[in-house]
């Protein structure tokens, strides 16, 4: 019995001696977690796109082709899907048979306009010609005819006088008569030749004018042809772009250079217009993370920090703080906070799990 007791007892010092040497030992074990936790704000966050895009069509139809996966990257303007546009197509060539057909229409609008104004020229040189026109050549022989009499007259009045002397046979009387009668006549048919030559020059200078003002007319009309042709050319040509703008609504394509992050359709598919298709994300990723609204005071704007994540525990690698929501999250009591990735880390996929040990601000 005293043996037994002797080695409880001893059993019993023992236990106490190392409970007193485990608490001993641990105090400044847990004192110094306490100080290291005390260093860094620790968050667990997720990576992420910076920039997320929802694709959708502008118009409802039957998806043709879907030219990309998740995980293709795409450059801008790249085509990621298509809608059967059959009916847009035909759009579309019928507005480009109509846009010639009325370029066709104005090139001999044009044409013709042309043809006036050359015939408003030529009526209006013809008229100043018949205007100007000489009439030298009757005139003098009007003026030569007067002349003419003129002597005539003269020759038989010297003739008479001496015919009432009797100092002039009868003959002679005659001839004298006889020449100043052919003077008379000649003068009188030039003076009526003249007379008949301006007139018809008169009637041609209205006529000439009748075809000046018929020209004019003429311009005018297809001056105003040629305005309704250039009017509709135009109307021809905004309702191609119209039909070509209708056709784009058909195919979606990438607004700058990402990753196709999602496609929420297949080929074959029917797409309403609105409906999201693909969701594209940018290259570049950051880190969200969610502390308790309680640490909201230990965060700030370029706070540095490390990150790693759960694919690559031995890769820790430099992140900062870039944007902090301006509000909490009421429901669960978080904060949003974006982090910058500071470098380039290959094999990063966006979602994927991070753990953050923010650096505390220097006092």
């Amino acid at each position: 019995m005293g043996s037994r007791k002797k080695e409880s007892l001893f059993l019993i010092v023992g236990l106490s001696v190392i409970v007193s040497l485990a608490v001993m030992l641990c105090i400044p074990l847990s004192a110094q977690a306490q100080e290291e936790a005390g260093d860094f704000l620790r968050a667990t966050g997720y990576t992420r796109p910076r920039k997320t895009v929802e694709k959708s069509p502008s118009a409802a139809g039957e998806i043709a082709d879907i030219a990309v996966s998740p995980g293709d990257t795409v450059e801008e303007g790249e085509v990621l899907l298509r809608l059967d546009s059959s009916q847009a197509e035909k759009e579309v060539e019928a507005a480009e048979s109509n846009l010639k057909r009325e370029k066709a229409l104005l090139r001999a609008e044009e044409q013709s306009l042309q043809q006036a104004e050359i015939s408003l020229h030529l009526a209006r040189h013809e008229l100043e010609r018949l205007k100007s026109r000489s009439r030298d050549v009757l005139e003098a022989e009007k003026e030569l005819a007067a002349i003419e009499l003129d002597f005539e007259q003269g020759e038989f009045d010297r003739a008479e006088r001496l015919y009432q002397r009797d100092a002039m046979e009868d003959v002679e009387f005659s001839r004298y008569r006889y020449n100043l009668d052919l003077a008379r006549q000649n003068y009188n048919i030039s003076q009526h030749r003249l007379e008949e030559q301006q007139q018809e020059d008169a009637d041609r200078v209205e006529e000439a004018g009748l075809r000046v003002e018929e020209a004019e007319r003429s311009l005018a009309a297809a001056e105003k042809q040629l305005e309704a042709a250039e009017s509709k050319v135009d109307s021809a040509r905004l309702e191609l772009e119209q039909s070509r703008l209708r056709l784009e609504e058909y195919v979606i394509r990438s607004p700058e250079d990402m990753m196709v992050l999602e496609k929420h359709v297949e080929s074959d598919e029917y797409a309403a217009a609105g409906e999201r298709v693909i969701t594209l994300a940018s290259s570049e990723l950051q880190i969200l993370i969610e502390p308790d609204e309680r640490e909201a005071g230990e965060i700030f704007i370029g706070q540095s920090g490390q990150a790693v994540v759960e694919a690559y525990p031995d890769r820790p690698f430099p992140v900062k703080v870039r944007e902090i929501a301006p509000h909490v999250d009421l429901d669960r009591g978080i904060l949003e906070v974006e982090l910058e990735i500071e470098e380039e880390i290959p094999d990063l996929l966006p979602y994927m799990t991070v753990s953050v040990d923010l650096e505390p601000e220097e006092e």
